[in-house]
């Protein structure tokens, strides 16, 4: 599942309730993006995986070292590392961390169908969690 927002502070309360809801489903983990929306994933949902978003910018084994602390179990890559960059990350950071990477590039291209057309082509904000189009 994923709750890969950057976060306003109006979003908070409608992440924590995205959250009380996720908690008993039986999700295998949870994606995410900004660390407060980290921080509060692991609040309210101690026992949930959570992975660390490409959305993140995860460049270096520092970053990855400083997710693992905070109890990340993945990180996706960001998605312009090269394979040398990919493996130095690895030779760095614990053998228990996952790493995952996009290797077909940078360009993801997805449309909702359900969203208005101003949405799409004005990039208005979704009453739903807070969620934007990325087009």
């Amino acid at each position: 599942m994923t709750a890969n927002i950057f976060a306003h502070n109006y979003d908070i309360e409608g992440m924590k309730a995205y959250f009380e809801q996720l908690k008993d489903t039986g999700v295998d983990a949870v994606l995410v993006s900004d660390p407060g929306i980290f921080m509060l994933a692991k609040e309210i949902m101690p026992d949930m995986e959570l992975h660390i978003s490409t959305q993140a910018n995860n460049t270096n084994y520092l970053t990855y070292n400083f997710w693992y602390n905070m109890g990340a179990k993945r990180v996706v890559t960001a998605r312009e590392l090269s394979l040398v960059e990919i493996k130095q990350i690895r030779e760095h950071i614990p053998e228990d961390m996952e790493i995952e990477s996009f290797m077909h590039g940078a360009n993801v291209h997805f449309l909702f169908r359900t969203l208005p057309a101003q949405q799409l082509f004005y990039r208005k904000r979704c009453k739903s969690w807070s969620m934007y189009t990325s087009m």
